[in-house]
């Protein structure tokens, strides 16, 4: 590597250690990627590219946005979990078992647990589970939920090892698992998939699909403990997701967001809550509900295939829906 090579790339950590700075003290609001390379009188390839390496670094995160007339990214600093929590993490969780009566079994276990100090969860195990709220925390793109979903998945975690759920279980797919809860106990609208994707565990040493299914048998395990309740899934919640990332989406973007207009949504409501009012969205997705009714209040203008693909949902899903959606539809025409 020469002089001048060695000179630029001195240069751009530079600016990438400005920019940054430039990013923290615009906020929780963020600011455009346009407004910044003004401020920093560079061009915008070489911003675009200290933005791109900053959120490679988990720094920050981009929403990308319209400004002007123009699409941009708002860049948006991601904080850490000790910023995001609102208590102190302690180095290692103590046993503790309530007063209250419990079942005869939790209450052997959580007895055994606390007499063999070698069962408590270890500070590696619980490093370990941190770093896992850190890493699935920072990609979700929450925004200003981050902060509670991240409380509450803490809670969630913290419960379960103090009744002795932990023993004999991974505790990053523990954590995840509680992450997962915490969102159904919020009303925020994320998958499971989408959390197991940005976990380290599923791109190591075990298959996606099957850390996908720990994960949810973890959860499932933690509601009948009665360490969490969950409300009832509500299609509802799914709508406003399914939408943004159309609008969202790099390539056609501004199409979605000319013909998802705000009577195309509140169609899609009203189907929702015709079905419901029929009894016909017990055990069903509640995802691909959203999604099928938003299919059928664009009146097909959006493929199946793209509107699955942004609600995380099969096209045979959304397919399987539409008959029962489309003569609701038909009817509040």
């Amino acid at each position: 590597m020469d002089s001048n090579d060695l000179s630029v790339a001195a240069k751009l950590r530079d600016l990438e250690a400005e920019a940054y700075q430039i990013i923290i003290q615009s906020g929780d609001r963020g600011i455009s990627q346009a407004s910044l390379w003004r401020i920093l009188g560079v061009n915008s390839r070489d911003i675009s590219r200290i933005a791109r390496r900053l959120e490679n670094k988990k720094k920050i995160r981009r929403v990308r946005i319209l400004e002007d007339g123009r699409w941009t990214y708002k860049l948006i600093r991601i904080k850490t979990i000790q910023e995001l929590l609102d208590i102190d993490i302690p180095k290692q969780i103590d046993a503790s078992i309530p007063n209250e009566r419990r079942p005869e079994g939790e209450l052997v276990k959580a007895l055994q647990w606390q007499k063999n100090p070698e069962l408590q969860i270890s500070k590696l195990s619980w490093d370990r589970a941190l770093d896992e709220l850190y890493k699935i925390m920072n990609s979700l793109g929450l925004g200003i939920r981050t902060r509670d979903v991240a409380n509450e998945a803490h809670a969630i975690f913290r419960k379960a090892v103090s009744i002795g759920f932990s023993i004999g279980r991974r505790s990053e797919v523990l954590m995840a698992a509680s992450i997962y809860a915490a969102c159904r106990r919020l009303g925020i609208p994320v998958h499971l998939s989408d959390i197991c994707r940005h976990s380290y565990v599923s791109s190591g040493t075990i298959n996606f699909q099957r850390y996908r299914g720990l994960v949810a048998a973890y959860y499932r395990s933690m509601r009948e403990s009665g360490i969490f309740e969950a409300p009832l899934p509500d299609s509802s919640i799914y709508l406003d997701k399914i939408i943004d990332r159309l609008k969202t989406d790099v390539q056609r973007g501004q199409f979605y967001s000319e013909l998802l207009t705000e009577d195309v949504r509140s169609t899609a409501l009203r189907v929702i809550q015709k079905a419901k009012s029929l009894g016909i969205t017990a055990g069903k997705n509640p995802a691909g509900l959203a999604a099928t009714s938003l299919y059928v209040a664009c009146d097909g203008r959006i493929s199946q295939k793209i509107i699955a693909r942004a609600a995380a949902v099969t096209e045979v899903t959304v397919r399987n829906n539409y008959r029962y959606l489309k003569e609701m539809f038909d009817e509040l025409a």
